[in-house]
């Protein structure tokens, strides 16, 4: 049977816990931060701007600018996978980037493909 550990080392133990506690609540701090800056970012963006999940083909957030160059709301956008706009051209750069995503070979992290807007306009 293990010894009980003494006061003084659950003491130890608490205080530790504690610390780590307090690091992982800065932690979630600046990632909210950071999230905010981001959004910021996006929302406020001079240019159409939209994120995709390449694993599900599903857009996943869209700015103001896209969704008024190209017609759609933001809900019939984020209800679209990428291939139901891009262009020829871009759907064959978005799939060959899913083949190396799959892969397993690094892919850059920005990339700007051809849409065509609502009205058929690209």
């Amino acid at each position: 049977m293990p010894a009980k550990p003494t006061y003084e080392e659950l003491a130890r133990k608490v205080k530790a816990l504690k610390a780590e506690v307090a690091r992982m609540n800065k932690v979630r701090e600046a990632l909210k931060e950071s999230e905010g800056k981001y959004r910021q970012l996006l929302n406020h963006a001079p240019s159409g701007m939209y994120e995709i999940d390449f694993l599900n083909r599903r857009f996943v957030n869209v700015n103001d600018v896209i969704c008024e160059y190209t017609g759609y709301t933001r809900e019939e956008f984020l209800a679209l996978s990428p291939l139901d706009i891009l262009t020829e051209e871009s759907s064959k750069l978005f799939g060959e980037r899913l083949s190396k995503l799959f892969a397993g070979e690094k892919i850059p992290e920005v990339v700007e493909f051809k849409i065509r807007a609502k009205d058929g306009r690209a």
